[in-house]
């Protein structure tokens, strides 16, 4: 009896995490003014960067987690913000 509640419990939480999470989309603009001796390459590449830099400014933090679990019982918990 008690293998077969631990399977529904173990059931039970392995379908109902893939709902905690939830994506978003960010979306930003990045410009760079070319300045002489530069090719567009260069410049689009730059402008790039600075798009990148701006959607992570926009998104905040990464947050990263580890979880170490034996015989039941947690042995480890990391949570590590970036």
């Amino acid at each position: 009896m008690k293998n077969i509640f631990m399977l529904i419990i173990f059931l039970f939480c392995l379908f109902a995490c893939p709902g905690l999470g939830e994506a978003d989309e960010i979306i930003a603009e990045g410009s760079y003014n070319m300045g002489d001796g530069e090719t567009p390459t260069v410049a689009e590449s730059r402008a790039l960067l600075n798009a990148k830099r701006a959607a992570l400014e926009r998104a905040g933090t990464y947050v990263e987690s580890y979880t170490k679990v034996r015989n039941f019982q947690l042995t480890q918990d990391q949570i590590q913000v970036t």
